[in-house]
This record gives C-alpha cells, sequence and structure tokens, in this order.
C-alpha cells in the first residue's frame, strides 16, 4: 500500500522503500494492500513459509482454512515478528473445534511501521509521521473425513497513513487432501480476493495468491513444499522447508524461499558468503512444555539486517 503511493502524498517517505520491500515479502509489484502477503507463526517462519498444506495449529486461519480442523479443542496464539526500520507484525487469535469435527477461528492482525521520517517536495523535513495496517478474521472449517476438509475465511481490513485511510475486505478459501496409504497430505488454497482498494484517488487490485503445497508428515520429521503464484502481480515464488524433533520437548527447523532472494535481486544485491547474504534461508526452533509450545524463526535478509519471529500457543 505505502510504497505504490508515497508519490502522492504531500510528504515523501525515506525509509519506506526498504522496510516494504522486506515487508511486502518482495517489490511492491502492481496491487495494494501489500501486508496482506505477511505469514504469521514462527512455526512457519522457520520452515520457509510453506504451509499451505503443513499448517496445523490456529495459524491455518491464515494459510489455509481447511486445515484449521486439524487443531485441538481449543487453542489459543499470539506471535510478534521484529522486521525493519522499527516496523513490527503482530497478530492474536483463537479456534475451537466443534462437535461435528469442524472448526471455527478469529483472528486480529496489526503492522507497525514505526517512527517514519517526511520530506516535503524540496526534500525539507517534515517531521515524523505513523502508519499501519490492520485486520480482523473469521474462519470455518469442515470435514467430509478424515482426508478430505474445505474451508473459508472472510477478513475486513484498514490501513492508515497519516491522516488518509483506507478500508476494504477480502476472502480465503481452501481444501485439504490426505492419503491412506502414506503420511502425506496436499493442500490448495486461494487467497485475498477482493475488490480494488481505493486510497486517495488511485484504486489497486489486492495481493490474489494462489497456492499449492504438500505436506509430508512421519512425527518425528516431517517435510513441506509450496508453490505460489500471485497474477495480479506476475510473481511466482518456491518454498521448502522441514522439521526434526530432537526430544518429545524440542524441534529444529529450516527453510528455503524464493520470495526473499527476490527482495534482494530488487536491491541488486545477490550471493551467499556471509550470514547477511544468506537470503531466502530460514531457520528455527520449537519447544513444547505441555500444553504450551513457544516458537522461534530467525531469517537474515541481506543489506536490509534480520527479521525474528516469536508465538506462543496454548492448546486446551
Amino acid at each position: 500500500m505505502l510504497m505504490k503511493r508515497e508519490s502522492r502524498k504531500r510528504t515523501t517517505i525515506t525509509a519506506l522503500a526498504a522496510v516494504m520491500l522486506a515487508v511486502a515479502g518482495a517489490f511492491a509489484g502492481d496491487t495494494g494492500e501489500s501486508f496482506l502477503k505477511l505469514g504469521i507463526g514462527a512455526r512457519a517462519a522457520g520452515m520457509g513459509e510453506s504451509h499451505t498444506a503443513g499448517a496445523n495449529d490456529l495459524t491455518a486461519m491464515y494459510w489455509n482454512p481447511a486445515n484449521l480442523v486439524l487443531t485441538g479443542k481449543y487453542e489459543f496464539g499470539a506471535s510478534h515478528a521484529v522486521l525493519f526500520q522499527d516496523a513490527g507484525w503482530s497478530f492474536a487469535g483463537f479456534s475451537k473445534k466443534l462437535e461435528d469435527g469442524g472448526a471455527i477461528g478469529f483472528g486480529g492482525y496489526y503492522l507497525d511501521y514505526g517512527d517514519l521520517a517526511g520530506r516535503s517536495e524540496h526534500r525539507e523535513d517534515t517531521g515524523k509521521f505513523k502508519a499501519y495496517d490492520s485486520a480482523l478474521s473469521f474462519t470455518y472449517s469442515v470435514p467430509k473425513d478424515d482426508l478430505f476438509s474445505y474451508g473459508f475465511t472472510v477478513r475486513g481490513f484498514y490501513s492508515k497513513i497519516e491522516t488518509e485511510s483506507a478500508y476494504s475486505f477480502n476472502a480465503d478459501v481452501g481444501v485439504r487432501q490426505g492419503l491412506k496409504s502414506l503420511p502425506l497430505s496436499f493442500g490448495l488454497t486461494v487467497r485475498n480476493i477482493g475488490p480494488n482498494v481505493k486510497y486517495l484517488d488511485e484504486s489497486d487490485p489486492q495481493p490474489l495468491t494462489m497456492a499449492i503445497g504438500g505436506w509430508y508428515d512421519e512425527k518425528k520429521w516431517d517435510l513441506t513444499s509450496d508453490l505460489k503464484y500471485r497474477p495480479n502481480d506476475g510473481q511466482f515464488q518456491f518454498a521448502v522447508g522441514g522439521e526434526y524433533w530432537l526430544v518429545e520437548q524440542m524441534a529444529m527447523r529450516i527453510g528455503f524461499n524464493t520470495k526473499d532472494t527476490q527482495v534482494e535481486q530488487a536491491l541488486g544485491k545477490t550471493g551467499i558468503g556471509s550470514l547477511e547474504n544468506l537470503v531466502g534461508l530460514s531457520a528455527g526452533v520449537g519447544l513444547r512444555i505441555g500444553e504450551v509450545d513457544v516458537d522461534y524463526a530467525f531469517r537474515p535478509e541481506g543489506e536490509l539486517g534480520n527479521s525474528q519471529e516469536f508465538m506462543i500457543k496454548v492448546r486446551l
């Protein structure tokens, strides 16, 4: 949202270009409301965000609503990602299993861009200002049997830059299919189905996303993969991830996502040779203490710095 419209405001946003390259997950593209591309959950972040089939907790309300049937009777969770230039991405939500085996979930999302520096058309300092994006969602998931389920998420969102604002809505739909003969399942989802969003005097399409993924779950270890296509942006992304439980209380995770390498290429930087250049890779750890999960993920982002995400989940 912000990067596309900075020239239309009376101030220009000097630090925002780098922030949005990182926050949007790659480049501005041709769509508005780039924050809708951001994923949720430190487990997913540590596994390269390859969670279209592999989401098995309340974060399924974002990755694939059909997977929400895999959650427990009640789940509560909250996450916070430390991004760049003081930007922070937060999520809180809960899910409930229904008597018929289905599930419902509610989520809240908030992206704070921190204090941004304004400049006049003559490059004069106009002081600091605030910008943020927020959203609320409802998810409903229905199982046909033990191997197949489907679901949807509806979402309303609101964005604000200083005194200007925009709001709209969208929906996600998804399906999940497991196999009898193997611990393998597949997911398919279409996210951000909604009308164009008008901001100031410009109207832009939402970041429509089509994703297909696989999840091989051997309990002690699992592998995930995703292929995403954003037709309104003309973008393809591929992601893979892995998780291994060292003991019942501790898991290690690793992943790769081409999204972050595209960000680096947009900045004119490529190569692997030091930590700051391990762009596209991610790693994480998960701790399980009774019914509580604590997850952490780390991602090098090249010259933009590093991002970190924390999440806590409680199952009842």
